[in-house]
């Protein structure tokens, strides 16, 4: 506000200084004016008094006496010079002149006589004290000027001090703490000027601010309760889709498990044997353990949490949890090889990103195939793609992809939710997810993923 109030002192004192310096320049010139017409008017009275009275004695007394009495009012008019010309040089005038560097205001008054012209009477008058007088002037106007122009600057700033910094100073950092997104603390409403009006309509502003903004936050909680809602049910449909090859999967350690366990139960094994058979049915149940823990842990709920990951390990994870599930629709899951790539990511929701892919490419070939996962850097970014072998997509549901609930399966073999779901977590993570025909036949779909976190 500082700078506003100077702005302000600054702008008035420069309106005030023009004002005063025209009204001094006009009052100047007017004085000056006035002293002159006021040496004029007694010239010329004077003038045409002592000719009267000049030529009057020169017809009744002679030039001697008219000379004397000439000679004696330039001794009575101290400030005025009087002396007689007997040129005929002209007629009446009157003006300044330049004598020896000086002005002086000269009066030229003929004397007639009844003769004829006798001479030419001068008035001398320095200008000494109206030049004197004017300097006085000019000294005056300006030191009132100058005491007119502190007394308004002062006031100006001190009107800018209490209306400025008292006033304007907590609203604008009510303002700022609003941009800030501070919206508790009220604005100063007080005053019935305008910007008093101004302080209320931005506190009226404020308030409505947080109503929104409160309204918001809770419908975006909401949101995203419901999009965590959405994706859990998500990995439970797959986890579902999952059972029946996790339980081909089980069926083999559990029949190693059940054969040896018979075989100590009936004495068959001899004490070395039976150590062997112990081991075996460790490893199986281990084997099995492992199979459940990770498809628990894939339909566990978690809180999201981004860390550096290591994309081909969690991916080989992904394929090995989804592979009795593939070996049971004839398809083979491949890793392409390459270089390991980290990335920024929460292990949890890119794993539920892949496992939908896979399985929508399992999917897409129902005659069974090869399903290709590959992983690698472009420009800065990961990128991992999936490919298949299928028929590929149209172009009306290339369009349509993401959409929730859009599904080109049959009845009862999807929901629409999986790509939906995959597009809502790569677009968290500040990424993007493309579908795109593969060269030969098939559908690739490509995500890429920021390394840092978006």
């Amino acid at each position: 506000m500082r700078r506003i109030r100077t702005k302000l002192t600054l702008a008035a004192a420069l309106a005030i200084a023009v004002v005063m310096a025209s009204h001094a320049v006009f009052r100047v010139e007017r004085e000056s004016e006035s002293f002159l017409d006021d040496v004029r008017r007694d010239h010329r009275v004077l003038g045409h008094a002592l000719a009267e009275t000049t030529g009057a004695l020169i017809e009744r007394a002679g030039p001697e006496e008219a000379l004397w009495a000439v000679a004696e009012a330039d001794r009575r008019r101290g400030h005025v010079t009087i002396r007689w010309d007997t040129t005929d040089d002209g007629g009446a005038s009157a003006g300044e002149v330049s004598e020896g560097g000086r002005r002086v205001f000269l009066t030229r008054v003929p004397v007639q006589t009844e003769v004829g012209r006798f001479g030419t009477l001068e008035l001398r008058e320095s200008l000494d004290a109206h030049d004197r007088y004017l300097r006085d002037t000019v000294v005056r106007v300006s030191v009132v000027t100058l005491l007119i122009l502190l007394a308004s600057a002062g006031a100006v700033h001190l009107a800018g001090w209490l209306i400025l910094d008292r006033r304007l100073t907590p609203l604008v950092a009510g303002i700022r703490r609003i941009g800030q997104g501070d919206l508790e603390g009220a604005l100063p409403r007080e005053g019935s000027d305008e910007l008093g009006e101004l302080g209320r309509e931005l506190d009226d502003m404020r308030g409505r601010l947080a109503a929104l903004t409160t309204e918001a936050r809770a419908e975006a909680d909401a949101r995203v309760a419901a999009m965590e809602q959405l994706r859990h049910a998500d990995r439970l449909s797959t986890v579902g889709k999952l059972a029946a090859g996790v339980a081909h999967e089980l069926g083999t350690p559990l029949n190693v498990v059940a054969a040896r366990a018979k075989m100590i139960h009936r004495g068959e094994s001899e004490a070395d044997e039976a150590k062997d058979d112990a081991r075996v049915i460790g490893e199986q149940a281990a084997r099995m353990t492992a199979i459940i823990r990770q498809l628990l842990d894939f339909a566990r709920r978690r809180p999201a949490r981004r860390n550096p990951e290591r994309l081909r390990e969690l991916s080989a994870s992904v394929l090995d949890m989804l592979r009795p599930h593939a070996s049971k629709a004839g398809v083979t899951l491949g890793l392409a090889d390459g270089e390991e790539v980290e990335a920024a990511v929460d292990a949890g929701q890119l794993q539920q990103v892949l496992t939908n892919l896979v399985m929508n490419a399992i999917q897409a070939q129902p005659e069974g195939g090869e399903v290709e996962l590959t992983i690698d850097e472009e420009g800065g970014s990961a990128r991992l793609a999936v490919r298949d072998r299928g028929v590929g997509l149209s172009e009306e549901a290339r369009a349509r992809l993401f959409e929730p609930f859009f599904t080109t399966k049959d009845v009862g073999e999807g929901t629409g939710l999986g790509l939906s779901v995959v597009h809502g977590i790569v677009e968290e993570h500040g990424g993007a997810v493309e579908a795109s025909d593969a060269e030969g036949g098939g559908t690739v779909m490509t995500v890429r993923l920021p390394k840092e976190p978006a």
